[in-house]
């Protein structure tokens, strides 16, 4: 959706932002920053299931923003007797520069979050912790965009996957790293704790493996991307025949997924896309057109017939003269009254206005109560008309 939104949870409540060539994929609308998951796992990892589960929510909380990727890794991977080993040889590296020190646990964006981390001044966390601090990253903007398209040729049996990454900012290194990821949903197997920690993809005596990784197309820690100012764009396009297994574990290319995403060095992933096979993603999931600041209440009180108000500013991130749809919406009762004014205008629900250049404008939300007591919601969105 091209909105910018703040919520206003009126008397209970917060604001957010919830070689010279060109880009032929990616969109160059600056975007919010990506969620991506790495999560260490093992089939002996008796709460490993409800990381499982814990990620999935987290994707499905946040649609189009989450890339999960699961690594068997460690001690709790390692088969028994007949049993399919789900290691490769790129997860030992990943692993080691977490500081992890338990299983599951996983790392967003690898990045250090104080007081959640598994050691101090590591990547890794429990399995609580990812919900927690995926807003942090989701609120963040991203200096680099990412597309990809994907396509399989059953014939020739090759898998063709062109990315791309546009930079919308200067990254703050000179050089960045794109890494392009297969993963596989329905890999069948043992997995101790399924029946309890997860019982939806414990099937007749048999695990529902989802998102595992499976194979690096750019190796350990991808290729180099060597332009990373403003307007910089990094093409490049991986070809795979593709082959029955990785390492001894059946590959089927059906329900494969391709994830893609760009690290500052071999830390701190800036952003990220998991595509389907035969699919386009323009890495238009997040698009950043504007900010609200200058918020001077989160958290107002009123009663009958008093009106209160939220004062903030609202800057677009678009040069030029541009028309933006304002929009206030609100599951206030029917007999609360509410407008919002811009400089001297005001409106009671949606309207276009003109904003000039990335000027600050200041922005009022009203609200009236009645007598009907509520903990409302007023939601002020702003989205450009083209």
């Amino acid at each position: 959706m091209k909105k910018i939104v703040t919520s206003v949870l009126a008397f209970m409540g917060m604001f957010s932002i919830s070689g010279i060539q060109s880009q032929t994929i990616v969109t160059t609308t600056p975007q919010f920053r990506n969620v991506v998951l790495e999560e260490y796992t093992g089939i002996h990892c008796t709460y490993c299931p409800d990381g499982h589960k814990r990620a999935k929510q987290l994707a499905a909380d946040y649609p189009g923003r989450v890339v999960l990727l699961n690594i068997h890794q460690g001690g709790y991977a390692v088969p028994s007797g007949n049993e399919p080993d789900f290691r490769t040889p790129w997860g030992d590296p990943l692993a080691a520069q977490t500081n992890l020190t338990g299983y599951p646990c996983g790392t967003v964006n690898r990045h250090v979050f104080p007081g959640h981390e598994q050691t101090a001044g590591g990547t890794a966390m429990g399995r609580g912790d990812w919900a927690q601090v995926a807003p942090e990253i989701l609120s963040d903007i991203s200096p680099v965009n990412i597309g990809a398209t994907t396509s399989y040729n059953s014939s020739t049996n090759e898998l063709t996957i062109t990315v791309e990454a546009y930079y919308t900012g200067n990254a703050a290194n000179d050089t960045n790293f794109i890494n392009v990821a297969l993963t596989q949903d329905s890999v069948w197997g043992p997995q101790t704790g399924a029946s309890s920690y997860n019982p939806d993809d414990w099937i007749n005596g048999q695990y529902n493996h989802l998102h595992m990784f499976r194979e690096f197309l750019t190796g350990q820690w991808g290729d180099t991307i060597t332009s990373t100012t403003a307007g910089s764009v990094f093409t490049k396009t991986y070809t795979l025949t593709v082959p029955a297994d990785f390492y001894g574990i059946p590959f089927d290319i059906n329900n494969c997924e391709v994830a893609v995403y760009v690290t500052e060095t071999t830390q701190e992933v800036l952003t990220g896309i998991q595509v389907p096979i035969n699919a386009v993603d323009d890495g238009n999931h997040a698009p950043y057109y504007g900010i609200f600041t200058n918020v001077a209440n989160e958290v107002l009180d009123a009663s009958f017939g008093n009106t209160v108000s939220f004062n903030m500013n609202f800057a677009s991130s678009l040069s030029g003269n541009n028309d933006f749809v304002v929009n206030l919406s609100t599951d206030a009762p029917a007999g609360w009254t509410e407008n919002f004014s811009i400089g001297a205008n005001t409106y009671t629900s949606q309207d276009t206005i003109t904003v000039a250049g990335t000027s600050p404008l200041a922005v009022t939300v009203n609200v009236t109560p009645d007598n009907t007591p509520k903990i409302a919601t007023y939601t002020l969105s702003f989205w450009p008309v083209n």
